[in-house]
């Protein structure tokens, strides 16, 4: 003989299970949303931290002067926010212009501009913004030949959404040393610039840890 159980559940409890793990899914997705961005924000400020850190490299090894310019991208543009041109003297080509060469694809036995291939991309994926208060000048000893240090300011452009990561970097003269900390505040439009110059920005600002 079977015995059947009468025990499940009820259309009003699978309905409140439902609504429940809804609402719990839609409080968790933007706090997921803000720690990835947060971590795209922390791994380009790595990346440009390194990749600066190779060009004052380069410059000594190769005896050269090289100007990191910062290059203008709209909101919704997407590319690098650097490109190079090196003086490398009489042994190779001077005043090589890496960002037009790249246009015109010469560069492949080119290695003095292998650097440009180099530089932390900004696109759709990572939604990172900078600001960098001047354009960065190596000299041949790895040095930087800038007046005063140079402030790189690094967010997410979703900074108004809840990605409160911001970062900073601190390119110190003459010694060219990269130091890594949080921007105190900053005020992020909508529609702001993701790469500009902006010399207004204040080295006061940039937070280090003990």
């Amino acid at each position: 003989m079977k015995i059947y159980s009468k025990d499940g559940f009820t259309i009003i409890e699978l309905i409140v299970v439902i609504f429940l793990a809804g609402f719990l899914s839609a409080l968790s997705i933007p706090s997921v949303l803000n720690w990835k961005r947060s971590q795209d924000v922390n791994a380009y400020t790595r990346e440009l931290s390194q990749f600066i850190r190779l060009v004052r490299k380069d410059s000594r090894r190769w005896g050269a002067t090289c100007d990191l310019k910062v290059k203008q991208l709209i909101n919704s543009s997407e590319g690098n926010g650097f490109f190079i041109q090196c003086d490398y003297g009489k042994s190779v080509k001077t005043n090589f212009n890496c960002e037009q060469d790249i246009s015109l694809s010469k560069l492949n036995s080119q290695k003095e501009c292998r650097l440009n291939y180099l530089i932390p991309s900004i696109n759709k994926k990572n939604n990172i913004f900078q600001i960098v208060s001047n354009n960065i000048t190596t000299t041949p000893n790895g040095r930087i030949s800038n007046d005063d240090s140079i402030t790189i300011i690094i967010g997410s452009v979703f900074y108004n959404q809840g990605a409160k990561q911001l970062n900073c970097l601190l390119v110190q003269s003459p010694s060219g040393q990269v130091k890594q900390g949080k921007y105190s505040t900053i005020l992020v439009s909508n529609n702001m610039y993701r790469s500009r110059l902006d010399n207004r920005i204040n080295k006061s600002n940039c937070i280090f840890n003990i």
